[in-house]
């Protein structure tokens, strides 16, 4: 967008409305705190730097207190103005549109879910529970309502219910009824995989893995009655990891083959943020612990879920899941897998104060900043393709940061929990 554009965008907004956010804006640099309408339009603007610093075509600065600061910082930029769609909610508004790609707000009783998908689900609370009405999925110019489906069976002749949606080849389970515990994500043709648990007055009776046919409506159970603990699937859904916590180990249960390998080189009591799957047959997790002077240390390792067996150990474990290191030295943030084969450096300010540390993650990209230095700038990266973006700093920042994918779209949503963009990936 040309200077001349970007003049005639910018000449159409409230002033009055920026003179008022800037002075929001210098009472919260007094000391004061700061305003929550200010730090939710601060997060907007992070995530304005983000898009345009990524040279995708994204609508952005449509808030107008983004005045000065657009045109202090992104002349020469591409930037698309839009409207945001009105209706939002209503019956009669089977999308939520957005005219080329925009920024929308999301209501305060919205949430998004999803492993390499993003669902976008709106609800309304009976009790402490939250009862899924709507589910939207990315599309190329917005937000689309999805299909949302129901499905019933029996475990051991007692009925139980959800309801669910797909996108691609991933599906979310909601609103469950009776023992269904969890619908994992991973869509196999027709078929997807469940927990079944049975409780009694908080007490665990019997669980099983079942599969589930979403055409025919059948239920076959692939375990006994015994398998009950923390569960977590591959990313292609050939493996399940079954954490028995209460028996202090670990198994994977291979689908194929309905077998089922005790894994003792997982620690029996590891959480689940603990373990990262490399494919469907590894994970990497904690390691051996030894000293490093007066400090104990704690390594990582690799283990193949086939034998149970380990075959790699690296001295060194991450601080924000055990695969990746984020290290500031003198003006460059080095970033390395624990295994070596991924390095690659990011400039950064000479005089960066704190130690930037990722926000939030989500398939290969990650956000790293700082969010208790607020003058800092922020960076987005892409560990696969080592590549990174400077995001330039923002007051304000609001301390809840999600980064949701759109495999399917090829988008990547930013959100703070109102404000959200989408963003093209390149």
């Amino acid at each position: 967008m040309k200077r001349g554009l970007i003049e005639q965008m910018l000449s159409g907004m409230d002033d009055k409305y920026i003179q008022e956010a800037v002075e929001t804006q210098e009472r919260a640099d007094e000391g004061k705190s700061s305003v929550l309408r200010m730090r939710r339009l601060a997060a907007a603007a992070a995530a304005c730097v983000v898009i345009l610093g990524a040279g995708v075509s994204v609508g952005a600065a449509t808030s107008h207190v983004f005045r000065d600061w657009v045109r202090k910082n992104f002349m020469g930029q591409e930037i698309t103005k839009v409207e945001l769609t009105k209706g939002v909610g209503e019956e009669t508004a089977a999308d939520l549109p957005l005219d080329e790609d925009a920024h929308l707000s999301l209501a305060d009783n919205m949430e998004i879910y999803g492993e390499r998908e993003s669902f976008v689900c709106q609800y309304h609370r009976k009790g402490e529970e939250e009862i899924i009405d709507q589910v939207y999925s990315v599309q190329e110019n917005g937000l689309k309502k999805i299909e949302m489906r129901d499905f019933h069976g029996k475990y051991d002749g007692v009925d139980f219910s959800f309801q669910y949606a797909i996108i691609n080849r991933e599906i979310l389970g909601f609103n469950y009824s009776g023992d269904v515990s969890q619908v994992f994500h991973y869509v196999d043709g027709d078929n997807v995989y469940a927990e079944l648990c049975e409780v009694d007055d908080e007490t665990f009776v019997k669980g099983c893995i079942v599969r589930l046919d979403l055409r025919k409506g059948t239920v076959t159970k692939l375990t006994d009655n015994d398998t009950i603990g923390n569960m977590i699937m591959s990313p292609n859904g050939k493996t399940i990891l079954i954490n028995y916590r209460s028996d202090g180990y670990w198994s994977a249960f291979d689908i194929a083959s309905r077998t089922e390998q005790k894994i003792d080189e997982i620690n029996g009591y590891a959480h689940t943020k603990e373990i990262v799957f490399r494919g469907d047959d590894q994970v990497l997790t904690l390691g051996d612990t030894y000293k490093k002077g007066d400090v104990e240390m704690t390594g990582t390792k690799v283990i193949d879920l086939k034998t149970g067996k380990r075959v790699a150990s690296y001295k060194q474990c991450g601080d924000y899941d055990p695969e990746w290191l984020f290290e500031q030295k003198k003006g460059k943030l080095t970033i390395r897998n624990v295994d070596g084969t991924t390095a690659f450096a990011i400039e950064t300010e000479k005089d960066y104060q704190g130690y930037p540390h990722p926000l939030a993650s989500r398939g290969d990209y990650v956000l790293l900043g700082n969010l208790e230095e607020q003058d800092q700038p922020f960076y987005l990266c892409n560990l696969s393709d080592r590549t990174s973006m400077k995001i330039d700093a923002f007051p304000g920042a609001g301390d809840e940061i999600g980064l949701y994918l759109a495999s399917k779209e090829g988008k990547l949503l930013l959100t703070d929990g109102k404000e959200a963009y989408l963003v093209t990936m390149k």
